[in-house]
């Protein structure tokens, strides 16, 4: 019974104090998507496919363990394609003013599990530019796998093209995430101020004190005076010869 009288006080204080909620919300919804509209700033990804071949030279069937060589070999290219030997010609043939460091931070490797298979990812502010970083990257990494590893076993499976919308911001995302956490800052700041609150307003109120009630004061309408009770006071004095001022 005092679960549900708890639960009862709690929707009540809500409820009492939904504006604030509603007030906060709005205004984190609104800041969230001005920032995501008009302050962030858009960034496309482009993604090329890379099949790592058996190195088996003859025309014979690929047996287990050539395709294990294969495997192995993807953890090593995936540390060529980020060595500063790789993105320094890409930056040299595309002409263009990225340092190294900032070009590796913007490539992702992804590999699948036991797959020959890996994708180059790329991340940049202009969609163009993300595609042609993409396809540079596959190419020279293409064109130096002879000289370094003595292999020609890289095959460029689908190159990347440009991206029409961005992968971030997610504008529709981060207000989603701004409302919900707007709703929960907001019922902590109620209960907050429910909590710090001393002033009694109800007889409830008065028993969490644990002070004995003495009476209670019952509130008093405004009495109306009646127009029929002072007209007949004033047809009583003409009658006895006085005159009642109005």
């Amino acid at each position: 019974m005092e679960e549900e009288i708890d639960l009862k006080q709690i929707l009540q204080i809500i409820i009492k104090k939904l504006w604030i909620i509603i007030s906060i919300t709005l205004v984190a919804a609104l800041i969230s998507g001005l920032i995501s509209y008009y302050v962030l700033t858009p960034t496309y990804k482009s993604s090329a496919q890379i099949l790592v071949a058996p190195t088996n030279s003859d025309l014979q069937p690929f047996n287990s363990s050539d395709i294990r060589f294969s495997l192995d070999l993807i953890s090593t290219y995936r540390d060529i394609i980020k060595s500063p030997f790789i993105l320094e010609q890409v930056v040299e043939r595309l002409e263009i003013e990225y340092s190294t460091g900032y070009l590796n931070s913007l490539i992702t490797l992804e590999t699948a599990s036991q797959s020959q298979v890996f994708t180059i990812e790329v991340l940049d502010e202009d969609s163009n530019m993300a595609a042609k970083l993409t396809n540079t990257i596959a190419q020279v990494f293409k064109e130096n796998m002879v000289d370094l590893m003595n292999v020609d076993n890289v095959t460029i499976l689908a190159e990347a093209k440009e991206s029409s919308s961005p992968v971030s911001p997610n504008p529709i995302l981060n207000i989603a995430l701004s409302i919900a956490a707007a709703i929960l800052v907001s019922l902590v700041l109620i209960f907050l101020i429910e909590f710090f609150d001393n002033s009694v307003k109800t007889e409830q109120d008065i028993d969490h004190l644990d002070l004995q009630v003495l009476g209670t004061v019952n509130k008093i309408g405004k009495l109306k005076e009646k127009k029929t009770s002072k007209k007949k006071n004033i047809e009583v004095g003409n009658e006895r010869g006085i005159t009642l001022e109005s």
